[in-house]
């Protein structure tokens, strides 16, 4: 270990030349990766930079926290790399869907559902909002009365699973809610380890795990493909995101969505969409209940609003909330890390990456680099007004991605996550809870198990 430290400091750089670990094999590698990837990652950035050659045999895999290396990556994905492998593994669950279809295929798809996800578009979607944000209060109100406890990110995730349905199908799904939950909740479980697995097996091969997968697959697919047949024989009974998509048609190709490629869509939206949201919405809760300052702020934001309950046009004067969001997700971001693949050499400073090279690209620590964060381990959402936000590297902060292939739900997302902070913080106290521990899973998303435990009282 002493002999590879002296060996990176005192090698001259070449561009084949990356700092990183020889001392690891492969499955020595894997193993403390399997163990604890947050931990591994952070001790690798620590001793070895922030552009770390990953000692893995089979490709070159490389850790990434420098900004404009990731710059380079982020913005030219579609043009000089791709995803992940990981990503491409997970296609027998999601289709081809935005998250995982790529060349020609992804970019007719990103046109055909960029409008609905314009701002217009999406201020449509308040009234589903708060409507939902409101029943959430008043059962709580209920709950709490007798039992102050509540585990928020349980919460969140059901109150986000409800509001996405609705703005993908217009219907409640009461009847049908707990069979679309339990079939994503297995088809996330496998998209880990599809994900994180050097090798996997075709679904064709009956395994327990491809066999469980592919029955949620057939019931999600039951249920998705009649609600589209549904909003195809009655087009003017629906008013929501699923209709947008089946009215769209491609400039270019003059085309529209197919039944595959609409059941693709709507699911990575039901399984990625609603998950990431509530998984920050719950660290930004458990964030605050720690932070009474921060709380104190946002009481002073909503007492300049004008009525009790939240309208429209409060959004734009809610910009502490906002921050607290940016902030929840600058510590805490959802999607933790991105894989990209190049499909060409890339030369960047004193490096040269061959084709086919693995880049990890790590949120969570980018996103608490001391050269870009000053005290990277607090919370202050004050970081993210424009005054302190200017200056900072367009790369030091992309909890949604970047370039082509950032996240079209972002807006979306950030719309949703204010309404629901500022709906829940302006009728209830939030108290961390000393004794309900919990661990950070970074699994696809950054979980925390078995969820944050707050205590409620009304305001």
């Amino acid at each position: 270990m002493i002999a590879d430290r002296l060996l990176n400091v005192v090698r001259p750089k070449t561009p084949d030349f990356v700092p990183g670990p020889r001392y690891y094999t492969p499955l020595k590698f894997l193993n403390e990766m399997n163990r604890d990837p947050l931990g591994f990652l952070t001790r690798m950035q620590k001793e070895y930079g922030d552009v770390v050659r990953m000692p893995f045999a089979l490709a070159p895999i490389y850790l990434v926290t420098q900004p404009d290396l990731l710059g380079r990556i982020l913005l030219n994905t579609e043009k000089n790399n791709r995803k992940s492998l990981g990503y491409r593994r997970l296609k027998p669950l999601l289709g081809e869907g935005l998250l995982t279809s790529g060349g020609d295929l992804w970019r007719t798809q990103r046109r055909l559902a960029n409008p609905e996800f314009h701002q217009k578009a999406i201020h449509g979607f308040f009234d589903v909002v708060q409507e939902e944000c409101l029943k959430l209060v008043e059962e709580l109100d209920q709950r709490i009365k007798t039992n102050p406890l509540v585990n928020i990110s349980d919460e969140m995730s059901r109150l986000t699973f409800t509001i996405i349905v609705r703005i993908l199908f217009s219907i409640n799904m009461h009847d049908r809610a707990q069979d679309v939950k339990q079939a994503l909740r297995v088809l996330q479980d496998y998209a880990h380890f599809l994900f994180y697995s050097v090798w996997t097996l075709p679904m064709t091969v009956p395994t327990p795990g491809n066999l469980k997968a592919k029955k949620a697959i057939q019931d999600l697919d039951q249920i998705v493909y009649q609600i589209i047949s549904e909003h195809r024989a009655h087009p003017d009974r629906y008013q929501d995101l699923l209709s947008q998509y089946l009215k769209s048609v491609d400039e270019e190709s003059g085309t529209g969505m197919t039944d595959k490629l609409l059941r693709d869509e709507v699911t990575t939206l039901m399984l990625a969409g609603h998950e990431t949201t509530a998984i920050t919405l719950s660290y930004a809760f458990e964030l605050l209940a720690k932070n009474p300052r921060c709380v104190e702020n946002l009481n002073l934001e909503y007492a300049a609003l004008p009525q009790s309950t939240l309208s429209m046009s409060d959004l734009p004067n809610l910009e502490y909330t906002q921050n607290v969001f940016s902030e929840a997700m600058r510590l805490y971001p959802a999607a933790w890390a991105i894989g990209r693949e190049a499909t060409e050499d890339i030369e960047f400073q004193d490096y040269r990456f061959a084709s086919g090279s693995t880049f990890i690209c790590v949120q969570y620590l980018t996103h608490r680099h001391p050269k870009y964060w000053p005290r990277p381990e607090v919370f202050r959402p004050e970081r993210f007004s424009a005054e302190e936000s200017k200056g900072r590297h367009p790369f030091a902060y992309f909890p949604f991605g970047a370039g082509q292939r950032s996240c079209i739900g972002s807006s979306l997302a950030r719309f949703e996550a204010q309404i629901i902070l500022a709906t829940l913080m302006r009728h209830f106290k939030m108290e961390a809870v000393k004794d309900a521990p919990y661990t950070i899973k970074p699994l696809i998303t950054l979980v925390a198990d078995p969820g944050i435990t707050l205590r409620l009282s009304r305001r």
